[in-house]
Parts: C-alpha cells; sequence; structure tokens
C-alpha cells in the first residue's frame, strides 16, 4: 500500500488532498505542522509528502530539507499560495519532486503523484 502524508497547516487542505488521493488508491495520514510531520515520519515509513511552503514554525522548506536528509527516497511535493519562481527552484534544489500553486489542479496533483511513485521505484 502505498502511503502519502500530507502537511498543511489548513486542515481543509489536507482534507481535500486525503479525499482525492484516497480515490486514487492511496492510503493518506494528515499533519498540521512540519514537527507533527517529521514525529509521524519517526513512526511510520512514507512514500511520499505533500507539503504547504508556508506554515507557521518550521516552512515546508526546512521540512523538505530535513525529509530529504533523514529519508532520501521519500518522495516530497510542494504546495503553495504564494508560488515564485525563487522558491520553485529552492525547492528543486533541495530534493522536491514538484512544486505546484493552490489553488491546486487536482488532476495535475494526481499525475504529479503517479509520476512521482513511479520515479521513487525507479531510484529504490
Amino acid at each position: 500500500m502505498i502511503r502519502i502524508l500530507a502537511v498543511d497547516d489548513e486542515v481543509k487542505m489536507t482534507r481535500l488532498l486525503e479525499i482525492n488521493l484516497k480515490t486514487e488508491g492511496y492510503h493518506v495520514d494528515k499533519a498540521t505542522s512540519s514537527k507533527e510531520a517529521l514525529q509521524m515520519m519517526e513512526e511510520t515509513t512514507y512514500d511520499m509528502v505533500i507539503t504547504d511552503l508556508k506554515m507557521p514554525g518550521m516552512d515546508g522548506m526546512e521540512l523538505l530539507k530535513k525529509i530529504k536528509s533523514i529519508y532520501p527516497y521519500t518522495q516530497v511535493i510542494v504546495i503553495t499560495a504564494f508560488g515564485t519562481v525563487e522558491s520553485a527552484v529552492e525547492a528543486m534544489r533541495n530534493g522536491a519532486f514538484h512544486y505546484l500553486t493552490k489553488p491546486l489542479n487536482l488532476g495535475e496533483l494526481k499525475e504529479v503523484v503517479r509520476k512521482a511513485l513511479r520515479m521513487k521505484k525507479l531510484e529504490e
């Protein structure tokens, strides 16, 4: 079973991700902070993390760096309502598989998730 962790301080966004990705057959857990996400990752192996960029405390970019240093094969997709070319480039340099802006195009999200999971299989 593919396990995905959705991380966003907006509960509505994690719920939207959960509903849409479960229809694709994925198991989705939700976290409302980077700290909570890292704690969950200590207990469960995730194939993918979808994280918001702007969050209180540790932001999504810092979470991305930590995930890639500890769990290099976990794919990370960064989502943000405040997309800039600079933050997209920084996310990709730090190991993000993809960078999407809100409001999310759910068809695009599902396709990016499929591609990221195929890449994870190849890397492993």
